[in-house]
């Protein structure tokens, strides 16, 4: 059985107990879904999609950190929305966390998301240098 780690990062909002933010697995990292929450599970930047976005990256980027990786190690994203103009919305969020780096990703749009209030969430895979 593979060495696995599960990490949550002080950094990140508090998952409660039934959560792990990240997931390490030898060079490995899969972080779980990011949204604009605080421990109390309060939606940050309420109705602004442009805020949400800044601070679901800005906790992926966060998580990849704690494990000794950067934005760079980011191979694979998936970003959930609430409505299709979103997509175009947070473009200059997703190029301002990676800079010159394009990470594969996945853009789903959905009714809604597990916090009320929330309009996005991202999650992704890194591959830590060896």
């Amino acid at each position: 059985m593979p060495d696995i780690q599960e990490i949550n990062p002080p950094e990140l909002w508090d998952a409660g107990g039934n959560k792990t933010h990240v997931v390490k697995v030898g060079n490995l990292v899969f972080i779980g879904g990011q949204r604009s929450i605080d421990d109390n599970g309060d939606v940050i930047g309420k109705g602004d999609i442009h805020k949400q976005a800044q601070q679901s990256y800005a906790y992926l980027v966060a998580a990849v950190k704690a494990v000794g990786g950067t934005a760079n190690n980011i191979v694979k994203t998936t970003t959930y929305l609430t409505h299709p103009d979103y997509v175009i919305a947070t473009r200059p969020v997703r190029e301002e966390a990676f800079g010159n780096r394009r990470p594969a990703g996945t853009i789903v749009v959905v009714s809604s998301l597990a916090t009320s209030g929330a309009l996005i969430e991202v999650e992704g895979i890194a591959v830590l240098d060896e």
